[in-house]
């Protein structure tokens, strides 16, 4: 794994930016190779959301120190998600849609073009909007097969796609969890046999937990 993507160097980002003809100014703005200074972009998050904004002013803070200038403009929830999930926006920090015990369920939620609608209407997910053709093919591939070696090349494809492109930054991880008793029942989802990521009964892997868990 290349770790310099998730080490915070700002010295080597202003080296990457610099080597495509992005550089600041006198005023410490960052001057893209046209000669103009970049706009300022706002960064949308949920008035009260105290994790989301904390998020928010650690990135507004380090891009500052690249020359990018940010304002955090603090929505209601509702006018939030329809700039999130209809791509009205410059940048945001939101959650990732994609979940499930094989990287594949990320992938597909995050990547597939099927999941996504033009800039004003409203996507389900893949809130990026972002597709490659390359992508969507080795999503096809892995659902269409259950060969495992063509499976791990399909998902190769797809993580050497993606971080060359980039189409959005991971920036934190949460877990998925879920509080069950085997005292009468048995089948849960477990580390020996991982169906299902623990989100509980009334996610999308409801069904499949529901059909696993039977009677002791």
């Amino acid at each position: 794994m290349n770790t310099s993507y998730s080490k915070y160097d700002p010295k080597a980002a202003q080296e990457l930016l610099a080597s495509i003809g992005f550089k600041k100014n006198a005023e410490g703005n960052l001057v893209g190779p046209d000669g103009k200074v970049l706009p300022t972009y706002k960064l949308p998050v949920v008035a009260g959301w105290t994790d989301y904004l904390t998020i928010s002013q650690i990135i507004a803070q380090n891009l500052k120190e690249l020359g990018i200038n940010a304002i955090i403009t603090q929505e209601s929830f509702g006018s939030w998600w329809s700039t999130i999930t209809k791509g009205m926006y410059d940048m945001a920090f939101a959650w990732a849609t994609g979940s499930g015990p094989i990287p594949y369920f990320y992938f597909n939620q995050e990547l597939n073009p099927s999941f996504t609608s033009p800039v004003g209407q409203t996507s389900s997910s893949n809130w990026s909007g972002y597709t490659n053709p390359l992508i969507t093919a080795a999503l096809n591939t892995y659902s269409q097969t259950s060969d495992l070696r063509l499976q791990k090349q399909a998902m190769y494809t797809i993580e050497r796609i993606f971080l060359q492109d980039m189409p959005f930054v991971p920036v934190v991880y949460g877990t998925e969890f879920d509080v069950f008793s085997e005292s009468h029942f048995t089948g849960w989802p477990s580390e020996s046999h991982p169906y299902a990521t623990g989100a509980g009964i009334g996610s999308a892997e409801g069904e499949m937990i529901a059909l696993n868990v039977h009677l002791k």
